[in-house]
């Protein structure tokens, strides 16, 4: 090979392994970056969407720490009572309800159960009202039929419904004195168990004396004790 021919051979193969070596590099960044984003798609996955969910469904569903609405209401024997705002030291038990609804009329026995053992805690105070979304002739005819051992009020208008965010029944909320949910129990109550889950949350919630902040939903979840099936 001629001297020009070896300083060729020589340029080529310099410039095929400098060419190699940023390749290389390149690469590994490239490697880097990719496994970046699986780490950050692993942490939306397990972190923020899970987030994300949880906040979709307190715009639909009731949550620990809302805040409902004040109702001034006629029960169905004709008194006046106040949804949403308790007597100092007092909690609400409100169990949502339709007189055509299977698995209320499949719950109505528990029901009934656990507003008798609130009643008759002569330690603590508790308001029971069962929440009738029927017609008004449909809830008379379930007063007169069962004649519940607690009051049963109507909440006609739609929009003050959808702030209480119950979209199906049953459905039993647990008020602190402040107005604020600290207990939800989605479903049928179908065992002791889960009354009695029920019962302990109102008798923790009786105790909380706490005034809310303004524009803050204080959440008591902390004091609750897990529902148990």
């Amino acid at each position: 090979m001629s001297t020009l021919g070896q300083v060729r051979a020589d340029a080529l193969a310099h410039t095929h392994v400098h060419t190699t070596g940023r390749g290389a590099t390149a690469l590994w960044v490239l490697i880097g970056l990719l496994g970046a984003t699986v780490v950050a798609l692993g942490y939306e996955v397990r972190v923020l969407k899970p987030r994300a969910d949880d906040l979709q469904r307190r715009k639909v569903l009731p949550y620990v720490g809302q805040l409902v609405p004040i109702v001034r209401v006629a029960t169905m024997a004709g008194d006046s009572v106040t949804i949403g705002e308790t007597r100092s030291g007092r909690s609400q038990v409100l169990s949502f309800f339709t007189s055509s609804c299977a698995y209320c009329t499949a719950t109505y026995p528990e029901r009934v159960k656990l507003a008798q053992q609130l009643q008759s805690d002569t330690a603590r105070r508790f308001d029971v009202y069962g929440v009738s979304y029927s017609s008004r002739d449909s809830t008379v005819r379930y007063v007169a039929e069962k004649a519940p051992p607690y009051p049963i009020v109507k909440i006609d208008d739609v929009r003050l419904r959808k702030l209480f965010r119950v979209k199906g029944v049953p459905m039993t909320l647990v008020l602190d004195p402040n107005g604020l949910i600290a207990y939800v129990h989605p479903s049928v109550i179908a065992s002791a168990a889960q009354r009695d889950s029920l019962f302990a949350a109102a008798q923790l919630v009786a105790t909380v004396t706490r005034k809310p902040k303004p524009g803050v939903g204080d959440s008591v979840q902390s004091v609750m004790p897990p529902a148990r099936r």
